[in-house]
């Protein structure tokens, strides 16, 4: 058995000595160049939305200024809407499983090499180097998997995703591991512990709660102002919605190393007593035992 608040004990350890600060810089570097794909769907959908239902209806002079020159046209007109939707709908999809899914292995790596004291910033790309494609299906075929489950009920989605939860871990630490081998030692190591791995995330959610508050109180306080004295409800603009999601995106960034920091202890404790009760040949030799 394994209590939650010592694992978070030793994740505040491995974080301590200025290792948070480094880890705050590979959040903040991989959520740009991860998360810079997505945003501009988002941006762009929400533009069009904007233009075409009431920007120029409620906020006449909110959404023009947010459009770059050159672009104002891309974002008129019934055709170029469904096209602009599809190629970054698209890009999104193919940024999720080639790009945000490595990353989150890289990422992997980086709290596992920490954990020993050496973690670098460089670790955060490991998952782009040898093995990337096998890493790309094996991350796409356990999303698929949890995806298929979720379309039954949230519940069995939920839990197949605590099941496999352990996969990236497992990439990170043994890039020649297939996916086949990754969610059958996953499902071995979260056997009758997934309620307690649930309970742990959930114990993160205050943490996230009063990040998302701090990143809305700047933006309340200006709407007060603003609709006092122009009746103009900032936060509906979108330049609102591009301050909130920036704000959100910051201070939920604060709380994601002790998230991960968390996840790796957690990791390597499950994955010891695997090795303990499983002969490392289980593993078809490939798992690195350090």
């Amino acid at each position: 058995m394994w209590d939650r608040k010592i694992i978070k004990a030793w994740a505040k350890q491995d974080l301590a000595g200025g290792r948070y600060r480094k880890a705050l810089i590979v959040t903040w570097v991989i959520g740009i160049i991860g998360g810079m794909i997505p945003f501009l769907f988002q941006y762009a959908f929400q533009i069009q939305f904007a233009n075409r239902y009431y920007a120029y209806v409620a906020f006449p002079a909110t959404w023009e200024e947010f459009i770059p020159i050159g672009v104002h046209s891309l974002f008129t007109g019934e055709e170029n809407c469904w096209v602009l939707y599809g190629l970054f709908g698209g890009l999104a999809v193919l940024n999720l499983f080639f790009v945000q899914k490595i990353f989150q292995i890289g990422q992997d790596t980086f709290y596992l090499q920490l954990m020993q004291g050496n973690g670098r910033c460089r670790d955060g790309f490991a998952g782009f180097a040898r093995g990337y494609i096998r890493r790309v299906a094996a991350m796409a075929e356990t999303a698929l998997i949890v995806a298929l489950w979720s379309i039954l009920f949230v519940v069995p989605g939920v839990v197949k995703s605590l099941e496999y939860s352990m996969v990236p871990w497992l990439l990170a630490e043994n890039p020649t591991m297939t996916g086949r081998e990754a969610r059958a030692i996953s499902r071995r190591m979260t056997r009758g512990e997934k309620g307690s791995i649930f309970v742990l995330h959930l114990s993160f959610l205050g943490w996230f709660l009063l990040a998302n508050l701090a990143a809305q109180l700047p933006v309340s306080f200006v709407n007060v102002l603003l609709f006092a004295q122009t009746g103009f409800f900032w936060g509906a603009s979108m330049g609102g919605n591009l301050v909130m999601g920036l704000l959100s995106a910051l201070t939920a960034s604060l709380v994601l190393p002790y998230f991960q920091a968390t996840g790796a202890r957690l990791y390597r404790f499950l994955r010891d007593r695997d090795i303990f009760y499983q002969s490392p040949r289980v593993y078809g030799g490939s798992v690195n035992l350090l």
